[in-house]
């Protein structure tokens, strides 16, 4: 159902020749894509997309580091231009996300290093910089946009469901923060937010916010839409990785279903 990651290797969706070729992104070769055309307004809202069949040519393969020193740089290549464009456009995606009040825990991804007999040696926390942010944000749009096309044609799909936590758990966390001096509040996911932003700079911030993280529901698939509560979407689905998560295939499928109904 899933692709799934280990240290030193991947155990794909799909076979390799599909997943690592057919359907990955490779400099200078054209590739098959469903695109979403989204116009962004100056605030950060979206206010206009579109989904179609597309080709799509890669011009240049690219790390986080690389995208990371070229917005923190002052390079002025051409090249460069659509990177830094997406950048801005990031920053107000971020404000907007404040805005809408979803949650935004301090992440770091566990980084290992193997000995030459290939056994753990370390393990460090890698945080994720800003170019991070800049495909995560591009990719919950898309998402989004999915949901609210497929939503609108009354067509059935797989939503992406986070529910509001449990009372129980709300009451549980409630407790546990009063003897830290935080009010958790009503417990809606303002004050979710508003707790998660006076932990930072806390002693002992990330064990908290693991506190936070363990009073909250998993996010689940569902065919009844039930909103994201975490990302604070009313509708969100997975549409970004279809070669890596089965229900964002299905989301493609039924997207090209729409599509090539509307061409016939």
């Amino acid at each position: 159902g899933t692709s799934v990651y280990f240290p030193l290797r991947v155990i794909p969706m799909l076979p390799e020749i599909i997943s690592n070729n057919l359907c990955s992104l490779i400099p200078n070769q054209e590739r098959l894509v469903i695109a979403c055309d989204i116009q962004i307004s100056k605030q950060g809202e979206i206010r206009s997309f579109e989904f179609y069949e597309a080709i799509i040519e890669s011009k240049k393969r690219l790390t986080y580091d690389f995208v990371e020193s070229v917005i923190t740089s002052a390079k002025s290549e051409k090249i460069y231009k659509s990177i830094r464009a997406l950048a801005d456009l990031t920053k107000t995606l971020l404000d907007q996300k404040k805005k809408r009040g979803a949650l935004e825990f301090e992440s770091g991804e566990p980084e290992f290093y193997f000995d030459e007999k290939g056994k753990i040696s370390s393990i460090n926390l890698r945080d994720r910089n800003f170019s991070h942010l800049m495909v995560e944000e591009s990719m919950l749009c898309a998402n989004v946009c999915a949901a609210n096309f497929l939503s609108n044609k009354e067509l059935p799909l797989l939503y992406r469901v986070h529910p509001e936590p449990e009372e129980g758990k709300k009451f549980n966390l409630r407790q546990f923060l009063i003897t830290i001096g935080v009010d958790l509040g009503e417990g809606k996911l303002s004050d979710y937010r508003r707790v998660l932003e006076s932990l930072v700079g806390f002693s002992g911030c990330r064990s908290i916010q693991l506190q936070v993280l363990r009073s909250m529901q998993q996010a689940v698939y569902k065919t009844k839409n039930e909103g994201h509560f975490g990302l604070g979407y009313e509708k969100y689905t997975h549409f970004a990785s279809p070669i890596r998560r089965y229900p964002d295939l299905i989301i493609h499928r039924l997207m090209k279903s729409v599509i090539e109904h509307k061409n016939q």
